[in-house]
Order: structure tokens, then C-alpha cells, then sequence
């Protein structure tokens, strides 16, 4: 059964106000930031969110836990990693997103037992973490994310596909059949414009467009995850200087419904 989630990124508006648009968009489940933690006891945070009649599933992102100057033993000893852990716990969050928003030459191996510290670190509270692969990071294409979620070999360890950086990465179709889809925990859609412009940070951030209004061939995309099981947890985040522009409620309307007419759903 697919449930459907609005991703906070690209809502800059009050977390009552994201959440009142996820459930006017017919979404069960809206991503909570750290910010969003930090700004009043997670419990709270939690409680403001169910108000709205959704439900806070997803804490997004942690991104400290590969190593760099900054933190030499990354996530084998950086306690600010299980703060982060136990307020997730604490605003009753099933998941959370993995980025390494840096480039790294660390092998697969390497990248995968820091990922399996934070596995464990979040097992004993019930918290599965999906790593979000992104061309240009530390993570870079799907092939990478999947090599080393199996090199960990965490059950509660995943991947998150978005759809922007599936197209961009290059990644296949052929690598995405071949992963069974309970292990891919959850699902981000957007269009990607038909030739890249500007750098790839500045694209994702600013230009990605409305899925149906770009390059991507959804209902391949589509039939893949179906038939492997994978639209569990779908939604929109469409990070766009236009869909900014637009009151929230407007923007996870059009959002939600263009990801259902592009996944078959409508």
C-alpha cells in the first residue's frame, strides 16, 4: 500500500502551515527538518504536527557522519549523532534521511561501516535510516547507495530514490530492477529539465521542475518500482524558485497531484 509524504525542502513556512498543506493534499505523512526539532521539545513538535491530522514520519537529514577535517572518526564518535537519534525517537520519527553532502574517495567498504554505526546507533529506538545518493556527493549514483547499504547489511538500513538524482547521476533502470524494493524506504518526485544548466548544487536547489514537465520517463520509472514493491512511502519535492513562489497549501496541491498522474496514480 503507498502512503504518501510532502517533503519539507522547498516549504519555507511554519511547520503548522507545511503540515495543514500535506494533509489538504491528501498526504498522510510530512518530513520534519532539524530545525524543526530544534525549535521546541520534539514531543511538542510531534503533537503540533498530529494537530494538523498528519503524521511527522520522517527527519530529514543527518549529514555529519562521514569523515573529514572536521571530524576525524565521523560517525564511530561523534556524539552530536546520537542527540540527533534520540530526538528523532523522542517526536516518534521512523526514519531518517542519510545525506553525505561532500565528495569522498572513501571505497564502498569504508562507506559502509560508517553507515552501519549509525545503523546500530539507531536500531535500539525502532529507526530506519535511507541514504539519499546524489551526483556530485559523497554518495553519488544509485549503484554506489545500493553497493553499500549491502556491504553494512543493516535491516534498518535503506535507500531513499529521488527521482532528480536518479536522472542526473546517469543511474539505470537495470541497477534500480535489480534492488529488491523493501529496500528502498522511501521515494522523492521531480522532473529534471532536459539539459542541465547552472552547477548541480545550484539546479537541485533552485530548478527542478513538476513531474510531467521535464525529461523523465515516469512510467518506466514508475513500472520498475511497482513491480519490485517500492512505492511504499512516496512523495513530492519539487525545489524550485517558481513552487516557492506559491502559498504552501497551492504548492503541495499541484505537487501531490503531478506525482500521482506521473507514478499512474490518478
Amino acid at each position: 500500500m503507498t502512503e504518501w509524504i510532502l517533503w519539507a525542502a522547498g516549504f519555507d513556512c511554519p511547520l503548522e502551515e507545511r503540515a495543514a498543506a500535506a494533509r489538504d493534499a491528501g498526504c498522510g505523512h510530512v518530513s520534519l527538518t532539524r530545525a524543526d526539532l530544534e525549535s521546541a521539545e520534539p514531543a511538542d513538535v510531534a503533537r503540533r504536527v498530529r494537530d494538523q491530522g498528519v503524521e511527522g514520519s520522517v527527519l530529514d537529514g543527518l549529514v555529519k557522519w562521514l569523515p573529514g577535517r572536521d571530524r576525524p572518526g565521523a560517525a564511530d564518535d561523534l556524539g552530536e549523532n546520537d542527540a540527533i537519534v534520540a530526538a528523532a525517537e523522542a517526536a516518534g520519527v521512523a526514519s531518517i534521511n542519510v545525506l553525505a553532502m561532500r565528495p569522498s574517495e572513501l571505497p564502498v567498504a569504508e562507506l559502509a561501516r560508517h553507515f552501519g554505526a549509525l545503523c546500530d546507533r539507531a536500531a535500539p529506538a525502532g529507526i530506519r535510516l535511507h541514504i539519499e545518493f546524489a551526483p556530485g556527493a559523497g554518495v553519488p549514483d544509485l549503484a554506489s547507495a545500493w553497493a553499500m547499504v549491502q556491504a553494512a547489511d543493516r535491516p534498518n538500513g535503506g535507500i531513499l530514490f529521488d527521482t532528480w538524482h536518479f536522472t542526473r547521476s546517469g543511474s539505470s533502470l537495470e541497477t534500480l530492477a535489480a534492488i529488491p524494493g523493501e529496500r528502498i524506504f522511501a521515494v522523492q518526485v521531480s522532473d529534471t529539465a532536459p539539459e542541465p544548466s547552472g552547477t548541480i548544487f545550484d539546479e537541485t536547489l533552485h530548478r527542478r521542475r513538476l513531474p510531467g514537465d521535464g525529461s523523465i520517463d515516469f512510467p518506466a520509472v514508475a513500472s520498475v518500482l511497482l513491480r519490485t514493491g517500492a512505492l511504499g512511502l512516496v512523495g513530492p519535492e519539487v525545489l524550485s524558485d517558481e513552487q516557492r513562489a506559491l502559498p504552501p497549501a497551492q504548492a503541495a496541491a499541484l505537487a501531490v497531484e503531478r506525482s500521482r498522474t506521473a507514478l499512474g496514480f490518478a
